[in-house]
């Protein structure tokens, strides 16, 4: 199991480190959902039951230490949404 999934976070560097890594190995998920829940293109399950456990654990501190982690989705996957004209 990932590191990143068992680590528990404790402060708003730790959540955005989690955060990145996620993306990185192209895990990343809408934080509204379990991560039992999300599948890949193949209709696979991403997680198994543990890492689903520990991932959605995760995403409870996220919320704890960051007041909007979508935010720092979107600054990941699409910079130019966050461009006020």
């Amino acid at each position: 199991m990932k590191t990143h999934y068992t680590k528990q976070i404790s402060n708003k560097d730790e959540a955005i480190s989690f955060i990145v890594s996620l993306n990185i190995d192209n895990e990343l998920f809408h934080f509204d959902d379990l991560a039992q829940d999300i599948y890949n293109y193949k209709n696979e399950r991403l997680f198994t039951d543990e890492e689903s456990k520990q991932i959605n654990e995760r995403v409870k501190e996220l919320f704890t230490h960051l007041s909007d982690p979508f935010l720092y989705v979107l600054m990941l996957t699409d910079p130019e949404a966050l461009l006020i004209e």
